[in-house]
């Protein structure tokens, strides 16, 4: 059963889907050290923060203008609403959760 997205996370999910490659190669299993994967949050257009999450398919996406964060996965078009203040205890998210 898939969960409906929010129009917030359809448009998370089409913006990431531009800025991930094609063919990635997988995290996981023991393999983080050669994947794709980043800790750096990059900003996007519009307030639009992202951070790759252990898989090149799984993100943190965190929208200024509605502090709005979610966890969205590519793959299966999914995402979770998540707790920005649960979030903004990753160091890198500190200057950019800011409410």
């Amino acid at each position: 059963m898939k969960s409906l997205l929010l129009p917030a996370a359809a448009l998370a999910l089409a913006s990431l889907s531009q800025t991930v490659s094609a063919d990635p190669k997988p995290c996981g299993q023991g393999n983080y050290e050669n994947c794709q994967s980043s800790a750096r949050v990059v900003e996007q257009r519009d307030g639009w923060y992202q951070q790759q999450f252990r898989s090149p398919r799984v993100y943190y996406v965190v929208d200024r203008v509605t502090q709005l964060c979610l966890m969205v996965h590519l793959e299966l078009q999914a995402s979770v609403n998540i707790d920005c203040q649960k979030l903004r205890k990753r160091q890198e998210w500190k200057e950019i959760i800011t409410w």
